[in-house]
């Protein structure tokens, strides 16, 4: 487009930094707000919206309430775009306080907002205040409760051990559980060690979505405990190939490949940011913890579930994902 000399405009903006969040690619959304900002067109209200969504989902923070603060004035769009970005980051008493701030403003919030305001409350095991919104919804709110809301729910209470609770709260729904709250609950599986359990429930998931493989990564890498320092564990490597082959593939792991190629390419201090389209791995977890603590550099790793901050061996995620 600029070669051939055509003017983007607000619409183009947005697709383009609708791409940079999809890849995680900070350098390149920063690179397209500096085109915004000479174009005029960073305080339009998608624009902006647009530019808060690809900082949080390139796990810049910072930038997103920056550009949040920054803008005249916003719609029910940007505020939960900033509020889904505290959620992914796992900052749930800022979500909290963030949603407070919509509701005294005179924002009317919607159902993506409550799923953005359980998930922050799930990232950041607040339970008690996960169920007190969630039973504020169409009392307080006049919001239908859907499926993803109680698949948020369900996590909720896995995430602090209630898997008593979480089955509880799956039988008093009004319609028929679908393939992501009975995968919600299949993650609850792995604070309990239900491995039976676990199995049920997974044969539920593949009835229902027969095509979702994840059920089967998320049944293996939930269902293990942590180790303080990392050994290879060969149990998820998903071939049918002797021992020496697995640790072969255990290293060859995109994941690991990536955060090696960012340790060579990129100078020291620098965090390292990384994207997995899937879960990331138990033993690509530990690794990455192992190798944090070891090198010395925050590794900020999006999942399909939310993000990590690995430092100094330890995971924002607190094991949980």
């Amino acid at each position: 487009m600029q070669c051939e000399g055509v003017p983007p405009n607000p619409a183009t903006f947005v697709g383009l930094l609708n791409a940079c969040a999809s890849v995680m690619a900070l350098e390149e959304g920063r690179q397209a707000h500096q085109l915004i900002t000479q174009s005029s067109c960073e305080l339009d209200v998608f624009v902006g919206s647009s530019l808060i969504d690809m900082y949080a989902k390139c796990g810049s923070m910072e930038d997103a309430s920056r550009m949040f603060n920054k803008m005249a004035s916003h719609n029910v769009v940007t505020w939960t775009a900033t509020l889904n970005g505290y959620a992914m980051m796992g900052c749930g008493k800022e979500a909290l306080q963030h949603f407070e701030r919509m509701c005294k403003e005179g924002v009317e919030v919607n159902e993506v907002t409550f799923i953005c305001l359980l998930s922050a409350c799930n990232h950041a095991g607040l339970v008690d205040e996960g169920l007190n919104y969630f039973s504020l919804m169409a009392s307080g709110y006049n919001i239908s409760v859907n499926q993803e809301h109680y698949a948020c729910m369900v996590d909720i209470h896995g995430c602090s051990g209630l898997l008593g609770e979480a089955e509880d709260l799956i039988k008093t729904m009004p319609c028929e559980p679908n393939a992501a709250v009975w995968m919600a609950l299949l993650g609850a599986c792995r604070v309990h060690g239900d491995v039976e359990k676990a199995e049920q429930i997974l044969k539920k998931v593949l009835e229902l979505d027969p095509e979702n493989a994840a059920g089967y990564v998320l049944l293996i890498q939930r269902l293990s405990g942590h180790d303080a320092d990392y050994v290879q564990d060969t149990r998820f490597v998903l071939h049918d190939v002797d021992e020496e082959e697995k640790l072969f593939h255990l290293c060859h792991r995109s994941k690991k490949l990536a955060i090696a190629f960012h340790l060579i390419r990129t100078s020291p201090g620098t965090p390292l940011r990384t994207y997995n389209n899937l879960w990331v791995c138990y033993d690509c977890h530990t690794s990455t913890k192992f190798i944090a603590k070891t090198v010395r550099r925050t590794n900020i790793v999006r999942d399909a579930n939310g993000f990590h901050h690995f430092e100094d061996g330890i995971c924002s995620c607190r094991d949980y994902w």
